[in-house]
């Protein structure tokens, strides 16, 4: 080979290697010829996650080879519809926009299944009580013998055991925060009302209220951040009383003899002529947190640091936090008619009759999830907190993603539902049902995931 042809060669690669250098650096980095925009431009990443998980994608109509979780890169700026579809359950889609060297992030994907798996629990049930994020569900039943029993259902476990027998009637049964023991109200034939404090998982541990409180009681009420704790009322005198120490704690509450009362292990709380007072169960010490509230009351507590409390008539929605140090109060032109917490307290959802949303306690920003036309009856958070449940006056029980890009998947879990709980890793769905011509109870559960 001569000089000349070598020559030639060498700048033929020279001129090669700095023509298609930038076209290989820009390609590792994502840029790519856009036919439509008739221009080279930068690609973005969708990353998609899905619980559960391994589910099929498809992009704009076209199937993949990919599952989530999954990365895809290299996708042009524009608009795509991203469906992920599983065997077995509703599918999931939205229309999500890829930007120029930007993640787009869905990694909060709810699948339900299509047809939720049914099982009966029991149909012959004389009382049911369903309860949010508890794993514990109580009933009754009548014996042939004319005795009442009263069963704990754990949902995890799928256990049933007898915590309790009696041949006088049970008028209520309260279950205590974390589960662990219910209060018991009966009305005997002969005698005066007592209570019983139950231990939900040693059936043989139980004591009854008189024990500690010896007065005619009136009303109960658990600590809503304790299973230790519980208020007792009787015609003249309030008490707390400490389950495990055994120690009672009179309090002089007679300014307060109408109020609605809520309690944590710190403090009590009364609200009575719209006055919203804070009460310190040792030394008493009286502090008014807010006034105006009027009409019907619902509280919605947490822990001992925050609460929720609406006022229906003037439509008020306040929620308290740092209630042990400094009280905050946010408050909301917003008619509430039931609320529950997040997990770590940092979310409120609360809903009306038609409308649901979920305001956050950092940004102190209200969202709202969804208006409807049929009244609704419950809203729970989905485990994960990624979706709602909710249930409207139709007996219709359906899931709603909280993601409200595009447009929010909503999948219907059952009907013909008086009320539910979901289990604690959102597999199941337990709901109740009423059999109008025996006037039992079911309860039933439903695999949805």
């Amino acid at each position: 080979m001569d000089i000349k042809l070598r020559r030639g060669l060498y700048l033929s690669f020279i001129l090669a290697f700095i023509v298609l250098s930038p076209i290989i650096l820009g390609y590792a980095r994502g840029y790519r010829y856009s036919f439509q925009q008739k221009r080279i431009v930068q690609t973005g990443i969708a990353i998609l996650e899905s619980q559960p998980s391994n589910a099929n994608i498809v992009i704009d109509d076209q199937p993949t080879d990919m599952r989530t979780l999954a990365t895809i890169k290299n996708l042009r700026p524009n608009d795509y519809v991203f469906t992920v579809r599983k065997d077995g359950y509703a599918p999931w889609s939205k229309k999500l926009t890829i930007s120029a060297g930007a993640a787009t992030i869905a990694d909060r994907i709810t699948l339900f299944r299509e047809q939720p798996e049914q099982k009966n629990v029991r149909d012959d049930l004389l009382t049911l009580a369903l309860r949010s994020r508890r794993e514990e569900i109580l009933y009754t039943v009548k014996r042939e013998d004319g005795a009442t029993e009263l069963h704990r259902y754990h949902t995890g476990s799928a256990s049933d055991i007898l915590i309790y027998e009696t041949l006088d009637p049970i008028e209520s049964y309260t279950l205590s925060r974390h589960g662990t023991a219910v209060l018991i109200s009966q009305t005997p034939a002969v005698g005066n009302p007592r209570v019983i404090v139950q231990n939900t998982y040693r059936p043989s541990d139980n004591i009854p209220l008189s024990d500690l409180v010896d007065v005619p009681i009136l009303t109960t009420r658990w600590s809503e951040d304790s299973d230790d704790v519980v208020f007792v009322r009787s015609a003249e005198k309030s008490f707390i009383a400490n389950l495990s120490t055994r120690r009672v704690l009179e309090l002089d509450l007679k300014e307060f003899e109408n109020a609605v009362y809520f309690l944590t292990h710190v403090h009590l709380y009364t609200v009575q002529n719209g006055v919203l007072t804070m009460i310190n169960t040792e030394d008493q010490k009286r502090q008014i947190l807010s006034e105006g509230i009027t009409g019907s009351i619902s509280t919605c507590p947490y822990s001992s640091d925050r609460l929720a409390i609406s006022s229906l008539k003037n439509q008020k929605f306040m929620i308290l936090t740092d209630l042990e140090n400094s009280p905050k109060i946010h408050t909301l032109d917003q008619r509430v008619t039931g609320c529950e917490w997040s997990h770590d307290g940092s979310e409120l959802l609360f809903w009306n009759e038609f409308e649901i949303g979920v305001y956050s306690i950092k940004t102190r920003v209200t969202e709202i999830l969804n208006r409807v036309s049929t009244p609704i009856r419950l809203v729970q958070f989905f485990p994960n907190e990624f979706a709602v449940v909710v249930l409207t006056e139709d007996g219709t029980v359906s899931a709603l993603e909280r993601d409200g890009r595009d447009r929010r998947n909503h999948s219907v879990l059952g009907e013909d539902v008086d009320f539910f709980t979901l289990s604690n890793d959102g597999k199941s769905l337990f709901v109740e049902r009423k059999d109008d011509a025996t006037g039992f109870l079911s309860l039933e559960s439903l695999t949805i995931q």
